[in-house]
């Protein structure tokens, strides 16, 4: 079985995901901060940082660009599928429900996109709701047949104005692949540069990925996701090649695709986006046993108990408390980092100095948690 991890920023792809995140206000440092809190000690300062530093990244390169502009709303306007959690915007059903990732510039991945577009009408397809990016196309069995694509389409369960816009959109496909690509592209430009700038972004990404897939594989990571349960019912396929990808501007998603293009079955590709780690996963998934216990065994000494009962009356700072409770600086120093990475701390910077006072929501939540593991009620919100 061979498993590639491809470092390369998929241009088409990121720029997508970052007008429209842009576009639609979705907060980076917010989910980052949420994320810090729910699922605290899963993530250090490079995970921290990175996110922030996507978010601005993200705010200058799109510093100019025109929300009411007539192409940035055919492309980018939400659109309603009928089910109340559920939006589509033609950008991202004209780019990721196909997922090429084959060609990392803006102009390459465009042409994959047309190639196959085109090879798919010659070969037939079958069109479906969901998949990643608001429909999916699978190629046809031995024995199945093709419907014309206004049949396809007129058979989705979206509403009638969604439809003809799909309609429209697939009937004159590399028209509109282009007109996006001609929006996309000052965007594209600037956001290459940044990430050409600093690589790190991408390398700690890479790095901490290379490290997971020593022990697992990538689809234990999204075998919970329902859509993609709906398409593998019985399980993942036998994949010879699993490519993994990366989506930094695309934060919290995960995306699978199996042999696009001219690649055979059993060739798959996984796309991760930057803020997800196996840590929150298995906690989002409820396998949380082992954090649970990792974490009583991190605080389970007098010094970080009495730390918390102090700081639950009142915040203060590491030298004081040493003071106070009479011990080192630096071993206060080291419990008070612990105790926040916990996530049993709320940390606040002063003029000078860090203060520090116990979360007792988080500590609530926590017991909560060992409360659902032991009766068997294990919560996932």
């Amino acid at each position: 079985m061979a498993l590639i991890i491809d470092p390369k920023p998929y241009l088409l792809y990121e720029t997508v995901a970052m007008v429209f995140s842009h576009l639609n206000d979705v907060s980076v440092l917010e989910m980052r901060d949420k994320m810090s809190k729910k699922f605290r000690g899963c993530y250090d300062d490079t995970w921290y940082r990175k996110l922030g530093r996507l978010q601005e990244i993200r705010d200058d390169c799109c510093r100019d660009l025109d929300p009411e502009a007539e192409t940035v709303q055919h492309f980018f306007r939400p659109m309603s599928t009928g089910c109340s959690s559920r939006h589509i915007f033609l950008a991202e059903v004209m780019t990721t429900s196909f997922m090429m990732f084959q060609q990392p510039d803006l102009d390459g991945e465009a042409q994959a996109l047309k190639e196959y577009w085109l090879q798919l009408q010659q070969t037939g397809y079958l069109l479906s709701e969901g998949g990643t990016g608001g429909l999916s196309f699978k190629r046809l069995e031995p024995g199945e047949s093709c419907l014309k694509l206004n049949q396809q389409i007129y058979g989705l369960k979206y509403p009638s104005e969604l439809r003809l816009e799909l309609m429209n959109t697939f009937l004159n496909f590399e028209c509109e692949i282009d007109l996006l690509v001609e929006l996309l592209r000052p965007y594209a430009v600037r956001l290459e540069a940044c990430l050409q700038a600093e690589p790190w972004l991408m390398d700690s990404t890479v790095a901490y990925w290379r490290e997971v897939f020593k022990t697992v594989m990538p689809e234990d990571h999204i075998g919970r996701e329902e859509a993609f349960r709906a398409d593998f019912p019985s399980g993942f396929p036998e994949l010879k090649e699993r490519r993994i990808c990366f989506l930094l501007m695309s934060c919290m998603k995960i995306y699978y695709s199996a042999h696009k293009g001219d690649k055979e079955p059993g060739h798959g590709v996984f796309i991760f986006g930057s803020a997800i780690l196996k840590e929150s996963r298995a906690r989002l998934g409820g396998d949380n046993v082992d954090w649970v216990l990792s974490t009583l065994r991190s605080i389970s000494d007098r010094n970080k108990f009495e730390l918390l009962r102090k700081l639950s009356r009142e915040e203060s700072y590491c030298q004081k408390l040493a003071e106070e409770l009479d011990c080192h600086p630096g071993n206060v120093s080291r419990n008070l980092t612990t105790l926040w990475k916990e996530g049993f701390l709320i940390r606040k910077e002063g003029e000078s100095r860090i203060y520090y006072k116990t979360d007792s929501e988080r500590i609530a939540s926590f017991f909560q948690e060992i409360q659902g593991l032991l009766t068997g009620k294990v919560s996932c919100d």
